[in-house]
């Protein structure tokens, strides 16, 4: 997840100098965003990263308090906060 949005945020920034087509009129307007989009970008990878970190710590915190049975629950719980928490700080 976060080489994509590293990758998304190099592509996205990469096209904004190329050239635009003779019928695209919005070129500036689609700049103008574009510009702004890296902080999006860095937004979502700290997300990502504090998520999956919140998703070790879950896991790790479950596994030993359930004496490392209920692996599929375990999973789910974890990855479901991990989604939350991910969620809740974009």
């Amino acid at each position: 997840g976060l080489f994509c949005n590293i990758f998304a945020a190099v592509f996205v920034y990469k096209t904004i100098g190329f050239p635009s087509p003779p019928f695209w009129d919005k070129q500036v307007h689609y700049e103008i965003i574009m510009h702004e989009a890296w902080r999006i970008f860095v937004l979502s990878s700290f997300a990502y990263i504090m998520s999956e970190y919140a998703n070790l710590i879950i896991f790790t915190y479950i596994t030993k308090k359930w004496k490392g049975g209920y692996f599929h629950l375990r999973v789910f719980v974890s990855t479901l906060s991990a989604v939350i928490i991910d969620t809740l700080m974009l």
